[in-house]
């Protein structure tokens, strides 16, 4: 399949690529050449953060067998992309929300996360809550996290300014195994 090579976030032209010509989004070649190479495996994934689930989709075209698609916003899960192996949840990854996670992780099993830019929002709310995910991940057997990071800025003021930084925070149960770009691997300890 092809790819959008619009540089502008505009999630109606992405979806409307997608369903018309069968084009994803180029914001996604980096994190996909990753999970296509390195995380392939037949196993559900989780994907964390996934707006309007394209990026849901191409793991499914990576040769991952089911992607649980978990977004909190309301307005994009609501034009989420439908595909018959990504199953649509929103939920809110905070704190208060821990048990409804879990429930997805018992329930679908993922061995693989994919986080899109995600980890440093839900730093904005308290480093803790990405330790926490850290650890619930390892617990639930996720083998593997593929995280792609902000590009990197002078002026950041997020405690999770680069994907390396995002890797560091998960490094307690994670180690870096590959970093490409802004991408980066990681294999459960």
């Amino acid at each position: 399949m092809k790819n959008n090579q619009s540089k502008r976030f505009d999630d109606q032209a992405y979806i409307d690529a997608y369903q018309t010509r069968g084009e994803f989004p180029a914001i996604h070649q980096d994190i996909v050449a990753i999970i296509r190479k390195h995380a392939s495996e037949p196993e559900p994934c989780l994907d964390l953060g996934s707006c309007i689930s394209l990026l849901s989709i191409q793991a499914i075209a990576c040769g991952r067998s089911l992607c649980v698609s978990i977004e909190g916003n309301r307005e994009f899960v609501a034009k989420a992309v439908q595909h018959p192996k990504v199953i649509q949840k929103r939920l809110l990854i905070t704190d208060s929300h821990r048990q409804d996670l879990q429930a997805v992780l018992v329930e679908y099993k993922p061995t693989l996360v994919i986080a899109r830019r995600v980890f440093p929002e839900l730093a904005a709310r308290g480093m803790e809550l990405v330790y926490t995910l850290s650890e619930m991940f390892s617990e639930f057997g996720v083998q593997k996290i593929v995280l792609e990071g902000r590009q990197a800025t002078k002026n950041a003021t997020n405690a999770l300014p680069t994907a390396d930084a995002e890797a560091e925070a998960l490094s307690k149960h994670y180690t870096l195994k590959l970093a490409y770009k802004n991408v980066r691997l990681l294999e459960r300890i």
